[in-house]
Parts: structure tokens; sequence; C-alpha cells
């Protein structure tokens, strides 16, 4: 467009002046031309300037104007909250004034005695420390309401002082219907651990194999918890060995109360193999270490029948019959108690490791005080084993070499000679039954 401009004037320049050259034209052109875009190039950054100005001008009146529409939306809401407080504490207040009086209104009809025809006064048929007036609920300041001659409400404490009394009253008419068998080897033992004196301490050791009061608290007070958890108290001007702390006398009430139970369980102080109940020990016993639990035992009739088919065991009974009788001889020669004394093993080469202490039929450690088994009682003490070696029969297989060898020197020593001579000799036996 430009272009054009300017070759218009110079057409009509050199229609004024027909001595015009064209060469100069030209360059007269060009001159004005670069000269234009000379003055574009120096005004253009100055009417951007300008344009952006304004803009920013419009952006910050428009934030000015929602600035300040926001305040007032501001003070506007915080005078509807007062305005809102102020009207919710004017309604409490009323609320609570109204409630007030309706308390006194009622309370002055209930005093004079005479309430209007159109009250009603509800009891519920439990005690309560409420009254309802007109279906509205009242409280008398935490008064109960009985119905007509009821008694006053008695403390809990009577009322468990009651029960406790009872309860002792059945406890000895029990005692009194059903005597507790005493043997003549059982040991008289008080009701508290309080009364245990050292004769009686002496005569426990000795039914125990031992000999002195520090061996007895080195081997059963670790294993006893009642007598752990006993507050103990030390004794003055007493020897250590010679001392009966309360913590000693409770384990040694505990121990004398195993044995008594033992002896007056089976009514004997001698349990060996010729007592009456020995073979219904070892039938248990067997079931035991065959199938894990005390299966009964069935005649030949039954078990040939196809009616009846036996549980299949990790051995066959009639091996863990004779697997158990060569056991019971080789660790204690089948006995369990002699004239009230307990068959225990003390060596002192091992004591007081596991293993050094021993007790009854089966020689079980006394570590085994610990879970609550009663190894001087000869059943107890016969199950509790064959539990154990059924577990390593099943670890094993039914492999009953490795299970002795297992149960005789452990898990980590089995393949040494003391184990390999101890199974050669429970298979010597079990060839005799």
């Amino acid at each position: 467009m430009k272009k054009r401009i300017v070759w218009s004037a110079l057409l009509k320049y050199k229609k004024a002046f027909p001595c015009f050259n064209k060469n100069y034209a030209r360059a007269l052109a060009f001159f004005l031309t670069s000269l234009l875009l000379a003055l574009f190039i120096a005004h253009a950054p100055q009417a951007f300037a300008a344009g952006e100005k304004k803009t920013d001008d419009k952006k910050k009146g428009v934030k000015k104007e929602n600035s300040a529409k926001t305040v007032t939306q501001k003070v506007k809401s915080s005078k509807n909250k007062s305005t809102g407080k102020q009207s919710t504490n004017l309604k409490q207040s009323d609320n609570k004034k109204n409630k007030n009086e309706e308390k006194d209104k009622t309370l002055n009809k209930i005093k004079k005695g005479s309430p209007q025809k159109n009250l009603k006064l509800d009891l519920p048929d439990g005690k309560t420390d409420e009254i309802i007036i007109n279906s509205k609920k009242y409280k008398l300041g935490g008064l109960s309401l009985e119905k007509k001659g009821a008694a006053p409400k008695k403390s809990k404490i009577g009322e468990i002082k009651k029960l406790a009394g009872e309860v002792k009253k059945e406890f000895e008419e029990l005692k009194k219907a059903n005597p507790r068998k005493k043997n003549r080897y059982s040991l008289n033992l008080p009701e508290s651990y309080h009364q245990v004196d050292m004769k009686l301490a002496n005569e426990i050791m000795r039914r125990v194999n031992l000999s002195s009061l520090s061996m007895f608290k080195t081997l059963y007070l670790p294993h006893l918890k009642k007598a752990r958890s006993v507050k103990n108290k030390s004794v003055k001007g007493a020897h250590a060995d010679s001392a009966l702390d309360d913590r000693t006398k409770m384990a040694l009430l505990i121990v004398g109360n195993f044995i008594n139970e033992a002896i007056e369980k089976h009514d004997s102080g001698n349990l060996s193999k010729t007592h009456k109940n020995f073979g219904k020990w070892i039938t248990d016993g067997a079931n035991l270490l065959a199938y894990g639990t005390i299966y009964p035992a069935e005649s030949e009739a039954e078990a040939s029948s196809k009616k009846h088919k036996r549980k299949k065991g990790i051995i066959s009974f009639s091996t863990a019959k004779k697997l158990l009788r060569a056991l019971i001889e080789v660790e204690s020669s089948a006995v369990q108690m002699r004239q009230g004394r307990v068959n225990i093993s003390l060596n002192m080469r091992t004591y007081p490791r596991d293993g050094s202490y021993v007790i009854g039929f089966m020689q079980e450690s006394v570590d085994d005080f610990a879970k609550g088994v009663n190894l001087f009682d000869p059943e107890i003490n016969i199950k509790y084993t064959c539990k154990k070696l059924h577990k390593y029969l099943l670890k094993y297989n039914g492999n009953y070499d490795k299970t002795l060898r297992h149960y005789n020197a452990g898990q980590g020593n089995m393949d040494c000679e003391q184990a390999h001579r101890y199974s050669a000799k429970v298979h010597r036996f079990m060839e005799r039954f």
C-alpha cells in the first residue's frame, strides 16, 4: 500500500516535470520507503508498552472490586453470627427459666398432697430415680423410688458375704458327706503354708529323696508358679540353708499335696507293677503310643470281624504295649512309689542341670512340673511320656529305634554310643514280653 502511494506521487511529479529521470525516481522511492520503515521501528515499542499498561490497569481494577466485595461479605457474615449467638443464648436462658418454673410447680403440687384431676403419676415396675408426671420424666436427686412395702437397698458387699457363707456351708456339708480317704502313708498337711515347720519340711524332702533345703529350692522353686507368686519375707537370725521363707513353705506344701493326691487316688503307698490298676495304665499308655489318644482296647473277635475295623496307628498296639513294658523295666524296674517314697534318681554329676533329677516309672525330669503335671501319680507319669514318644514316632515314621535314641540322648546326640546301648537294652527287654 505504501509502495503504491509512493509510485502515484512519483507519476504525478513526472507529469509535472517531464525532464525527470527514471533512475532518479527509483532511488527516491527506495529512500522514502526506508525512511518510513525506520520511523515505524522506532515508535513500535512505545505503542506496545502503552497497550500493556492499559490491560494491567484494567486487571487491577477488577481485583480491587473483588476484594472490596469479599470484605463486605465477611463483615455481613460476622454480624449475622453475632446476632445468631445472641439469639441462641436468649433462647437457652428462656428454656432454662421455663423448665425451672415447671419443676417448681410440680414440686409444689406434690408437697400440697392434693394433685389436680388432670395430674397423672406413673411409677415404673423396678427401682428408679425418676418419676413420670403427665408423660414427663423428672429426676429426684438420686433418691430411689420403690414399690409399697419394699425394704431399703442393701450394699453389694453384704450380699457377697452372704453368698460366700452359703458356699462355705455347702462345702463343709459335702466334706462331711464324702470324707477324704486317708492312707497310712499320707502326709499330715496343714491348711495354710504358714503352718509348715521344719519337721514337716524334712519329712516331705525325705519322700522326694532330698536331704537339704538348698537342693529343694534349686530343683522345685523355679518350676512351681504358685510358690513363685508368694511374697517372700526374709527370716532373721537363721542360716540360708535352714531358713524356711514363705516361698519355700508354699513349694513344700504343693509337693506334699501332690504326694498325697497320688497315694489317696490309688489307695496305696506302694505303686508298682504289682498294683491292681497296672494293666489299665499299660493299655492306656500303649493306645497313646500307637494312636495318640486313649483308644479303647478290643477283643480278638472284634478285631477279626469286618464290621469293627481298628484305627490304624503309627505302630501296632501289641508292639506299643511291649515297648512300654520294656521302657518301664529299663527306666525304673517298674517301681513308682515304695512305702510312700517316690522312686527318684538323683545324679550328682549333672546336678542341677536337666536330667539330673528324674521321677517315677518313666523317670521324667522335674522341669515338667512347670507344665502343671503331677509326675508322682503313676498313671499321669506314663500318659505324659507316651504322648511325648508318640510325637517322636510320627517324626521318624514309626521307627522306634530312632525314637528311643532321641528320648534317651536328645536330637543332637542320637548317634552317640550311650543312645545305641540304651536302644539295644530296650529291644532285649521287648523280646521277654
